[in-house]
């Protein structure tokens, strides 16, 4: 589970950033022609970084990019300043003093190996600009000598340099630490499974990489049957020691690497299954019913005798709906189940 809570973070983070990105850009681009006057054409090239980096948040805002949204703005970090420390004299340009920070952001965006691979082109970046420093436009950078370039180009080489060590000792001190807040936030305190915050936001990431990849996605609602009587007969220290062998018996009865089980509150749980059509849906919830309707124990206390209802909403592609109504679909069909069940049951 800790690779979707990272990837949830990741995206978020992406998201504040490529908004960060266009307020910046917009400042910048009103202000900085007011402090010292700028040329035409680097005010032109400011307002097509704008509409980039505009273009590149609605992307990762509204989901059309997920998995990628952070190498999205390290991208978008690229294409924006590199046209302008060009036309402004290379090395010797002002821009280039954000050329340090990218390293930062691949890091906290991406992970410790990307903060180097940045690192590694922003360094034969530097160089190559310093080698072309003489063929290079000035169109608002300040004469300087070889030796005042050569020196910008040392202290931009080290400066990237120290922004990539950086991530990697923040890294490993972050990682701990991000271990522990994910699980106070995504993780049920009694089951150790999911909860409601972190299923809501994964299933809106399955949903969105489903319909760009014209997959199927499916919601599991299973609800515990009678679990109030089995509190009321035993006790509620039972009850939640059967609620417990449960999230264990859903986890172990689906794919470890790409499917997710959540506890979503009381004695319901809901699994998504990414890439499992209605045929398929069928033939696990038929498996999971017979997992749990097993004898089990937990922590050598026998349990009580248990069945499950469960309900499924299957779509595939640029049909699936939104996360909440899927989830209304999936408990609709559960409930169905259990109107039949409790005709079934004698008076």
């Amino acid at each position: 589970m800790e690779p979707l809570n990272l990837a949830i973070i990741r995206i978020r983070l992406a998201e504040i950033s490529s908004r960060i990105l266009v307020i910046f850009i917009a400042v910048a681009l009103v202000t900085f022609p007011l402090l010292v006057p700028q040329p035409l054409l680097v005010i032109q090239t400011a307002f097509v970084d704008l509409l980039l980096a505009l273009i590149a948040w609605f992307l990762i805002h509204k989901h059309v990019v997920t998995r990628f949204s952070p190498h999205l703005v390290i991208a978008t970090c690229f294409i924006t300043v590199t046209p302008l420390a060009i036309m402004c004299g290379g090395v010797n340009s002002h821009f280039m003093y954000l050329y340090p920070i990218s390293p930062l952001m691949a890091g906290l965006l991406i992970n410790n190996r990307s903060a180097w691979i940045v690192a590694a082109i922003l360094i034969v970046q530097i160089l190559l600009l310093t080698l072309a420093d003489q063929y290079l436009p000035a169109y608002s950078a300040n004469i300087n000598t070889w030796d005042e370039t050569l020196l910008r180009a040392y202290w931009l080489v080290a400066a990237t340099l120290l922004t990539a060590v950086f991530v990697s000792f923040y890294e490993r001190l972050n990682n701990r630490f991000r271990k522990e807040m994910s699980e106070l936030a995504f993780k049920d305190v009694l089951t150790q499974i999911p909860n409601r915050r972190s299923l809501m936001e994964a299933l809106e990431i399955s949903i969105a990489y489903s319909r760009e990849n014209d997959a199927w996605l499916t919601i599991m609602m299973i609800d515990v049957d009678q679990f109030k009587q089995v509190n009321d007969t035993h006790n509620h220290t039972i009850g939640d020691l059967c609620l417990k062998w449960i999230a264990n018996r859903l986890q172990s009865s689906l794919r470890s690497n790409s499917d997710l089980v959540a506890r979503i509150g009381g004695d319901e749980f809901v699994a998504m299954l990414p890439d499992v059509d209605e045929v398929q849906a069928a033939r696990i919830s038929e498996l999971v019913t017979a997992n749990i309707a097993a004898n089990g124990e937990i922590d050598g206390t026998p349990l009580p005798d248990l069945s499950v209802s469960i309900g499924c909403a299957s779509a595939r592609g640029k049909d699936l709906p939104s996360a909440k109504e899927m989830l209304i679909r999936a408990d609709t069909a559960m409930y169905r189940l259990k109107s039949v069940k409790s005709d079934q049951i004698p008076a």
